[in-house]
């Protein structure tokens, strides 16, 4: 099964739930939640390496806090 890795470059933004979304860097889904274990699209299995949604500001980067 193929795996790739999830990293802040594929940080997507927020939506009006303001969940945290990412992109495949597979297929270009848009949809990825940290929680995710497989794109939702492809099926590709995610390895995550970003922050933890808690530092991360509304803009995406490291939060100052």
């Amino acid at each position: 099964m193929k795996t790739v890795k999830i990293t802040d470059d594929q940080f997507d933004g927020l939506d009006e739930i303001y969940g945290f979304f990412y992109q495949c860097p597979d297929c270009g889904c848009d949809k990825l939640m940290s929680n995710h274990k497989f794109c939702l699209q492809c099926g590709v299995k995610l390895a995550w390496e970003v922050m933890d949604d808690f530092e991360r500001g509304r803009d995406g980067k490291r939060s100052e806090n």
